[in-house]
């Protein structure tokens, strides 16, 4: 099994809506589960290991992943390359302040992090870190050239979302999907419990089922939940939004990583 592409985040920039897109295309090969986290976090289980999220893939396949936790990681963008070196890399690409504020989101779902923002951000570089688009971005084209890393820009999913499908799929040498298909519907729609707690546990076990691939249970408990919120009528809690003080904060911190997309990519301007 060899990889023709890998998305590599970072997080909370689009990569739920490019997974589920590209795998409505029938020629397109992905793991069961999103995230396998095999190039940063569980490298040391082998290739057997990863292979084994994509059983069941179709003869002829073109195989790929998306991990959002690869661009801010050197080990992974290593890895890559030696397994894959022609890959094209996806890059999604959202406003640095934007994603920054949904990451601290994110993360705080599943981590004990301070309720304000500017001592989260100490407490946990990562939700900064993992975006740093003028450090990762130029790293990974060095790696693997500039012509092999595509950008994705939310903006342009969010606008456009059947002809960034549909440049992706070029590179690939994949025809594009039928334009009836709509592409639009928000993907990241998971059942949040209210409870942080409740949360963590629920986050820690569903990666326990997926790393030792027990997809047939992952497909169990998904169908419960969604038999419970139909029957309950339970709606996934509303994330808060950006107050201003949050917001110049991290307009302040993010101002070069603006600029730096500014240059890269016009239409990524705030």
């Amino acid at each position: 099994m060899k990889l023709a592409f890998v998305g590599v985040g970072p997080m909370r920039a689009g990569t739920t809506w490019l997974h589920a897109a590209l795998a409505l295309h029938p020629r397109v090969a992905l793991p069961r589960e999103k995230e396998t986290f095999y190039f940063d976090r569980y490298f040391d289980r082998g290739p057997a290991w990863y292979e084994a999220h994509f059983r069941g893939a179709p003869e002829g396949a073109v195989f790929g992943e998306i991990g959002a936790s690869y661009f801010h990681s050197p080990e992974a963008r290593a890895r890559i390359h030696d397994a894959a070196p022609d890959a094209l890399v996806l890059v999604n690409v959202r406003d640095p302040v934007e994603r920054a504020f949904s990451t601290y989101l994110h993360l705080k779902k599943t981590r004990a992090l301070p309720d304000r923002l500017a001592e989260a951000v100490d407490a946990e570089p990562e939700i900064l870190d993992s975006g740093a688009y003028s450090v990762h971005l130029p790293a990974w084209e060095s790696r693997f050239g500039r012509d092999r890393v595509e950008l994705v820009p939310l903006e342009a999913i969010r606008a456009r979302p059947h002809d960034v499908l549909a440049r992706i799929l070029a590179r690939l040498g994949l025809p594009p999907l039928d334009p009836s298909i709509d592409l639009s519907q928000p993907r990241n729609e998971g059942f949040v419990p209210r409870s942080e707690a409740v949360q963590r546990i629920r986050a820690k076990v569903f990666r326990y089922l997926a790393d030792h691939h027990h997809f047939r249970a992952l497909d169990a408990v998904r169908a419960a939940q969604r038999a419970f919120l139909r029957l309950t009528g339970m709606e996934r809690p509303r994330e808060r939004r950006m107050t201003a003080d949050e917001r110049a904060f991290l307009e302040a911190r993010l101002r070069d990583e603006r600029a730096f997309l500014a240059d890269r990519l016009p239409s990524s301007r705030p």
